[in-house]
C-alpha cells in the first residue's frame, strides 16, 4: 500500500474521531484540561493536513472597491485578529479573521495567507472574537418574524437569550459629494424566550415578551431602578437573568 493512501487513511480516521468528539460539546467551548488537549491535537491536526482542513470551505471573499470610506466591519476593526469558531461540526483556534457586518459573514485568512474567504453560514455554529461570543441564528422566517437569519452577538444564555445584531449600509453623499462610505454600524436587540424571538425596542416589549411573569418583571425594574434607555443591552441582560431565577 503506497504511503499516499496510507496518509489519506489515516487524516481521514483521525477527522472522525474528533468530529464525533466534539459534537457533544456545549455553545460555549469547555475551558477544561481534558478540552484544552483536544483543541491542542485538533490544531495541530489542521495544520498538518494544510488546505485539505474543512474550515477552508467557502467562497472567496471580494475585497470592496478602494474608494468607499469607512469599512464594513464590527466595531470598525478591518486587522485580522485570532479567534476560534466552530464549523462544520468541529472547533478551530487561532484562526486569523474578521466580521464583515455589511455582508453578514466571517471572513478568514487561509493558511497560506494568500487569499481570505467566507465562511458559509449555514455550516457556521458559533465563533470568538475580540472578547464577543457570536451565534448562527438560523430559524423558520414564517413561524418567528421576529428575527432573520444571520449572526449574532450573544451577551447572556440561560434559559432565555439576549443577542445583538449589528449592520450597515453603503451610503452616498448628496450634499455635492458623490463619495460613497460605509454607515455607522446599526444595532438591533433580541430576546429568545423558548423557541421564538423577539425584536426589543424599549421595556414595553420586553414586558410582552415576559407577560406570564409581568408584575414581578415590573417590580424588578422598579425596584432596581433600571432605565432601559440608558443602557439597553445590560438592562435587558439583567432583567432576562431575573426571568430565569423565577421561571427555576
Amino acid at each position: 500500500m503506497s504511503s499516499q493512501i496510507l496518509k489519506f487513511i489515516a487524516v481521514s480516521f483521525i477527522s472522525m474521531v474528533y468530529v464525533e468528539t466534539l459534537k457533544g460539546q456545549n455553545l460555549v467551548p469547555d475551558t477544561s484540561s481534558g478540552q484544552q488537549k483536544i483543541n491542542s491535537v485538533i490544531q495541530n491536526f489542521t495544520t498538518a493536513i494544510g488546505e485539505n482542513s474543512r474550515l477552508y470551505n467557502g467562497p472567496e471573499y471580494d475585497q470592496y472597491n478602494f474608494f468607499i470610506k469607512g469599512n464594513a466591519y464590527y466595531d470598525d476593526v478591518n486587522v485580522w485578529k485570532f479567534g476560534s469558531v466552530k464549523y462544520d461540526d468541529v472547533t478551530y483556534n487561532n484562526v486569523p479573521m474578521m466580521y464583515d457586518v455589511y455582508k453578514d459573514c466571517v471572513v478568514v485568512l487561509h493558511y497560506n495567507k494568500a487569499f481570505s474567504y467566507i465562511l458559509l453560514n449555514d455550516k457556521l455554529h458559533y465563533f470568538n472574537l475580540a472578547d464577543h461570543h457570536f451565534v448562527a441564528v438560523n430559524v423558520d422566517s414564517l413561524n418567528n418574524p421576529g428575527i432573520r437569519n444571520g449572526i449574532y452577538n450573544q451577551l447572556y444564555k440561560g434559559k432565555t437569550e439576549v443577542l445583538t445584531k449589528t449592520s450597515k449600509t453603503i451610503q452616498t453623499g448628496t450634499t455635492g459629494n458623490l463619495e460613497s462610505y460605509f454607515s455607522p454600524g446599526k444595532k438591533g436587540i433580541y430576546l429568545k424566550k423558548g423557541t421564538e424571538y423577539y425584536n426589543i425596542n424599549g421595556l414595553s416589549s420586553i414586558l410582552k415578551a415576559l407577560q406570564d411573569k409581568k408584575k414581578q418583571v415590573q417590580l424588578f425594574i422598579s425596584d432596581n431602578r433600571i432605565k432601559y434607555k440608558a443602557d439597553p443591552e445590560q438592562a435587558l441582560v439583567k432583567i432576562a437573568s431575573y426571568y430565569d431565577q423565577l421561571s427555576n
